[in-house]
């Protein structure tokens, strides 16, 4: 059994909460992968469109996690689907969820990351920046947001979230 990880990046333990919550993430599969006695024959797998780095030898090194560079748009996202076959995949966003989900075979259980609902981040900052602040009595999201679209259809095709 293998599990894979599609991020936009590699996550940088010192910088963001996101790469916080994605080392959360990452501890918590590898329990999940882990028997009672935490020997693992089971494998998490790292997939990111960036070119590996320190970030990826930190993984590596502290968690026993391969890391694979599968830039968008090349077979190297298929290369790793032949060789690793993972039944459960978690993206961590869903620009990530469109870029690669179309090509996991459908036994594949896939898991969005909703950590960060980008249209609502997205509609908020547009609206601030538009009327000074935000007022709570119009917390309007117009139904023509390309993204909210885009965000909520991958949180359709996901089977958890």
């Amino acid at each position: 059994m293998s599990w894979g990880l599609v991020a936009s990046r590699w996550p940088e333990i010192r910088s963001t909460a996101s790469a916080l919550h994605t080392y959360g993430l990452i501890r918590i599969i590898s329990k999940i992968l882990s028997d009672k006695n935490g020997n693992s024959g089971k494998k998490l797998h790292f997939v990111s469109p960036h070119a590996t780095n320190e970030h990826t030898d930190y993984l590596r090194e502290h968690f026993g996690t391969d890391c694979w560079q599968c830039p968008p748009n090349t077979s190297s996202f298929d290369e790793f689907l032949e060789q690793t076959t993972p039944e459960v995949v978690f993206f961590d966003r869903f620009i990530m969820e469109e870029q690669f989900a179309w090509k996991l075979q459908p036994s594949t259980f896939r898991i969005l990351d909703t950590q960060d609902l980008h249209f609502l981040r997205q509609a908020r900052w547009k609206y601030v920046k538009e009327q000074g602040e935000m007022a709570p009595e119009k917390p309007h999201i117009p139904v023509d947001n390309v993204n909210m679209i885009r965000e909520i259809s991958a949180i359709h095709r996901s089977d958890l979230v």
